[in-house]
């Protein structure tokens, strides 16, 4: 009986060392390190109001499922595409576009007012997004930022009558491969998008 006693002790105690071991292995182990980039685009400087007395609703975005997630993107050799599990943005890439588009439409005082979805005030416009693309592209031996988005103005007061539709894509070098060299890319690419919209949107706006 005490051989049976004695053995099970011993057999507790293995297991107490084991569980040990396993704990401080666990605990040495270097934990996943993932990097967050916010995409943060501005207008330098706010302008005049172009037409007085009027509202725009500026919609949420959407994109394309192949650039929905936060992992950044990357277009290889071969058409082969590639996202990047160490580094990603903030927040999903729409989210950021989109309320940089406010705030952009706002700066740039094509409207009184601009607005969000979940206002309540009657609109006179609409502006409608999509992102289409958005990736570092790496394949051929280049290293490029790229951005290509579709916009839709909409006369809210004529059945959502369509008064202009552009699409932009911009290419923009980038000064490495590095992710925040990526992210930079991706930044001023979807400036130039801004501005080249808000050049078109003006002159639609002013006619009215």
């Amino acid at each position: 009986m005490k051989l049976i006693v004695r053995n099970i002790i011993l057999i507790l105690a293995l297991a107490i060392c084991l569980s040990s071991l396993a704990g401080c292995a666990g605990l040495s182990k270097k934990a996943v390190e993932k990097h967050h980039y916010y995409l943060e685009v501005q207008r330098p400087e706010a302008s005049e109001v172009s037409v007085p007395d009027t509202v725009m609703l500026v919609r949420r975005m959407q994109i394309s499922p192949l650039y929905d997630g936060r992992e950044l993107v990357y277009r290889m050799d071969g058409g082969r595409m590639e996202s990047d599990f160490y580094n990603l943005f903030f927040v999903p890439p729409v989210d950021m576009i989109s309320q940089n588009l406010h705030h952009w439409i706002d700066a740039a005082g094509l409207t009184k007012e601009v607005v969000a979805d979940a206002s309540l005030v009657q609109s006179d416009f609409i502006l409608e997004g999509m992102v289409n693309a958005l990736y570092a592209d790496f394949s051929d031996g280049k290293a490029d930022g790229v951005a290509e988005m579709q916009f839709f103005l909409l006369d809210a007061h004529k059945d959502d009558t369509v008064l202009f539709s552009g699409r932009y894509k911009e290419r923009v070098p980038l000064k490495g491969k590095s992710p925040e060299a990526v992210v930079e890319g991706l930044r001023k690419a979807v400036q130039t998008v801004f501005e080249k919209l808000e050049n078109n949107l003006r002159p639609k706006l002013s006619a009215r």
